[in-house]
């Protein structure tokens, strides 16, 4: 009732030195399917204070900006990114993994790994870095299934940011607040079943020290996101196929014994390339 008073008294009406009009509005009622406090999508790991000032400011010393940073296709929106191991090649969400790129991921890098026990076997060979600006953001999306492995992980430098994650097949969503220096792990069901993206603009909600809600203005903001590709391969042992997508992903197909006696190829589409297998 008292929005409806505030709404009524309030909407279209000018407000301040200017006269700006005052536009407003309110929910009528809350939805059913809303993450609660500290309810972060299942695989969705956030580590906090991960890194010190120190490590944080080796890590932006090793970026250099220039004019040749800025993408300026459609989706990027002038954002400045840096590639490293393996160019991200944004149009078909893939590497090229026969062009590895002369610029390696920062041997500073190497620190952060050490302080992941869960993930113990994650050895990334692309970096992706974004500098952001208050103001940008990037449209929610999936990182291709069949090009990177699972996990991925997101370290947010210099500011921090709320990042909206959906669920395509229920219509949950979650917002979380990446602090600066925290370290984000999308694993199983948050990386492969949920999109995650950042509203374009100038300031987030956030929960302040007292538990009230604040407003928090962004600032200039670096992503380091690490992915490992999919090493794919094929192997035949007796009758079946191996199809090995990673070092821990395997599937097996058992070949027909008419099959396994005579001349066969076997073709599948993978991270944008077709493979081929012939016996």
């Amino acid at each position: 009732k008292d929005a409806e008073i505030a709404y009524e008294k309030l909407n279209g009406k000018p407000l301040g030195q200017n006269s700006v009009p005052l536009l407003m509005c309110y929910c009528s009622k809350i939805p059913q399917e809303i993450c609660h406090e500290n309810q972060l999508p299942p695989g969705l790991i956030l580590h906090e204070d991960f890194i010190d000032e120190k490590l944080e400011e080796r890590l932006i010393a090793t970026l250099k900006w220039s004019s040749n940073n800025i993408d300026e296709n459609d989706q990027l929106k002038h954002r400045q990114v840096q590639h490293f191991g393996y160019e991200f090649i944004y149009g078909k969400n893939s590497v090229d993994c026969n062009s590895p790129l002369e610029q390696k991921i920062p041997e500073a890098c190497n620190q952060l790994w050490k302080n992941l026990p869960q993930f113990p076997n994650f050895h990334p060979d692309q970096l992706t870095v974004n500098r952001y600006e208050a103001g940008h953001g990037i449209p929610s999306h999936c990182d291709t299934h069949s090009c990177f492995e699972d996990p991925i992980m997101s370290l947010s430098l210099s500011a921090s940011i709320v990042m909206e994650f959906k669920d395509p097949e229920n219509g949950r969503h979650c917002s979380v607040l990446l602090p600066r220096r925290s370290l984000l792990i999308m694993s199983g069901e948050s990386r492969y079943g949920w999109t995650h993206g950042i509203t374009p603009k100038m300031s987030d909600i956030v929960k302040g020290k007292n538990g009230f809600l604040t407003i928090q203005r962004r600032q200039l903001r670096h992503s380091f996101t690490f992915r490992k590709w999919v090493d794919l391969c094929f192997k035949v042992q007796y009758n079946f196929l191996i199809f090995q997508a990673s070092t821990t992903t395997k599937m097996w197909l058992q070949l027909p014994t008419p099959l396994w006696s005579s001349n066969w190829q076997i073709s599948c589409l993978w991270a944008g390339s077709w493979w081929e297998y012939r016996s």
